[in-house]
């Protein structure tokens, strides 16, 4: 079977839910962002660390960053002043680029879509559609 080099593949997903009672035993935003990034990248099964070949970062904006120089409310774990390199500290990533994309719950696929394209027309760098 031939597989094009253009041909985008989806190598691992994660996803964490944070449910703790109380509230204040929970994990920050990044900790929480970061936990589902090793779940990601532990569900690639790669033989091999996966973590040192991810070359970009994508995070979607939190509600809380929607608003610029506003705070809409105090966040009680703190804030992060660049959330995707904090969940790439975190995960012990060196990215090429890491984007926050924009808020919203169709943000992650929104994102592999754009992702996606850009791999098939062999331009892994194109512009994908991120507000800074």
């Amino acid at each position: 079977m031939f597989i094009a080099d253009n041909t985008p593949i989806l190598v691992g997903s994660g996803q964490y839910v944070d449910r703790s009672e109380p509230c204040t035993a929970s994990l920050s935003p990044a900790d929480i962002a970061a936990e589902a990034g090793r779940r990601a990248l532990a569900s690639a099964g790669a033989g091999r660390p996966f973590a040192p070949h991810v070359d970009t970062l994508a995070v979607a904006r939190l509600f809380e960053h929607s608003v610029r120089d506003r705070v809409l409310w105090p966040n009680p774990f703190g804030a992060s002043n660049n959330m995707p390199w904090s969940v790439a500290n975190r995960l012990g990533l060196h990215p090429r680029r890491a984007i926050y994309a924009e808020v919203g719950g169709e943000t992650p696929q929104r994102l592999v879509n754009q992702f996606a394209e850009a791999i098939h027309r062999s331009r892994p760098y194109a512009k994908v559609h991120a507000r800074a």
